[in-house]
């Protein structure tokens, strides 16, 4: 009689696995999606930026008449260049934003399906992917940190105990099969 409970218990949760990596594949790629239309987006508007910071400085060239009009085109393309950059710092983030979800959500995704093939959340597998995303969260706090204690060092800090607790948890179910 338990056996047989236990046995529905596990098929249960294999269905729940089903579902949310069904999920999570939905879900990665509608963001996959939205990330290739940004990134075209801002390539365009670069381009166009691009185009009318080159026109407007030469419309500005032609104003130089004195050494006042040369300060003045200088101090506005610095000027321009520096919303560039932003810009460019902007969309980078951006970019690095919907690049890290898409990865991150492919490896929450093959977790979910070495949980529906071995029955078990504690594999080797597992441990190789949550450790994967460990170093990407790490990443992603060094690239992206403006702070000494923002939120991405947090959830470093989470995964990386999340990791310990799964690599005990591998030890443990391989003491129950052995014993078994």
């Amino acid at each position: 009689m338990e056996e047989s409970q236990n046995n529905n218990l596990k098929k249960e949760m294999i269905q729940k696995c089903k579902k949310i990596r069904r999920v999570i594949t939905i879900f990665q790629w509608i963001i996959a999606i939205l990330f290739v239309v940004i990134a075209i987006v801002i390539i365009a508007n670069a381009i166009l930026q691009s185009n009318l910071v080159d026109n407007h400085s030469h419309n500005m060239l032609n104003k130089e008449d004195n050494i006042f009009g040369k300060i003045e085109t200088i101090i506005n393309h610095v000027s321009e260049k520096q919303a560039e950059i932003q810009n460019l710092k902007e969309s980078s983030n951006l970019i690095l934003t919907f690049l890290s979800i898409v990865i991150l959500l492919d490896l929450l995704a093959k977790i979910f399906k070495n949980i529906e093939e071995n029955e078990t959340p504690f594999t080797q597998k597992n441990i190789q992917y949550i450790k994967y995303i460990e170093i990407w969260v790490w990443i992603l706090y060094i690239l992206t940190s403006a702070s000494l204690i923002n939120l991405t060092l947090i959830l470093a800090i989470v995964i990386s105990a999340l990791n310990s607790i799964f690599k005990y948890g591998y030890q443990l179910q391989i003491e129950s099969d052995e014993t078994l």
